[in-house]
């Protein structure tokens, strides 16, 4: 099956802020670059592998519904959910924000 991309308000928020954090913060514009490059390469990967991975039932993930998925991206996390043939990434987040990431 292969699977819509669709992201949330607050995934978005959270790309836009992990570009301006390493381009503007750290001064790296040309990591941020590869780096976002990577990480929208590993979301796109989900079109067909979305159903793969297993669900997710921690506290700290059933925040974003009983399907709640993940898959990383070096040290971020990408939670995100499946409805029918569309992936709704919920967040990317540092993994070390999530306090009990297995």
């Amino acid at each position: 099956m292969k699977f819509n991309i669709v992201y949330s308000e607050a995934a978005k928020e959270d790309i836009m802020d992990l570009t301006d954090f390493i381009s503007i913060t750290c001064k790296a514009p040309k990591t941020s670059k590869e780096f976002m490059k990577g990480l929208f390469n590993r979301i796109k990967s989900l079109a067909h592998s979305a159903d793969s991975y297993p669900l997710y039932n921690r506290k700290s993930f059933i925040q974003y519904g009983f399907n709640v998925r993940r898959i990383n991206h070096k040290k971020m996390i990408i939670i995100y959910t499946i409805h029918g043939d569309i992936v709704l990434i919920q967040r990317v987040i540092s993994s070390g924000l999530v306090l009990d990431v297995e």
